[in-house]
């Protein structure tokens, strides 16, 4: 009886493990399609709900320094700077989830998208960082006018 018990508590257990990061990895995967449709839709005020914002690019630690207000005028400047020069991002594939060490994970994320009405393709990652989105590595040069990064020279 006892190793009866030991069994499925094992099996419980194993099934517990891994139900947790399929959770992970669907809530972080509605982030991500949230956080792109609005882009598509031109809704600065949704992606930036989604976003972890932060002033380091080195550590992404601290967050920000700045006011809510303060961080959404900015995140909506950026956005709209871009816009203002023919930016637009047309569509997106959420690709292969990549696992560091069991429990950290990151999406591969296909993004398509014009500039100044020539097509685009950029490979990025994304992950959740504090129940938020953090738009890591990047090949769109633009990618930095869109994501949680708060610099402040990037619209002066």
């Amino acid at each position: 009886m006892k190793r009866i018990f030991l069994l499925g508590s094992c099996l419980m257990l194993i099934l517990g493990l891994a139900g947790c990061n399929s959770m992970k990895e669907r809530k972080a995967e509605k982030t991500i399609n949230t956080y792109y449709d609005a882009l598509i839709e031109d809704d600065a005020a949704t992606a930036y709900d989604v976003l972890y914002l932060y002033d380091d690019v080195d550590t992404h630690d601290k967050g920000t320094i700045l006011s809510k207000e303060e961080s959404k005028k900015l995140y909506q400047d950026k956005w709209g700077a871009i816009r203002d020069q023919g930016y637009e991002i047309t569509g997106f594939k959420v690709g292969e989830v990549e696992y560091e060490d069991g429990h950290s994970f990151w999406h591969h994320i296909e993004v398509s998208g014009e500039k100044d009405g020539e097509p685009f393709e950029a490979k990025e990652v994304a992950y959740l960082k504090d129940g938020k989105l953090m738009v890591g590595s990047s090949d769109d040069d633009y990618a930095e006018y869109r994501n949680g990064h708060m610099d402040t020279s990037l619209t002066e």
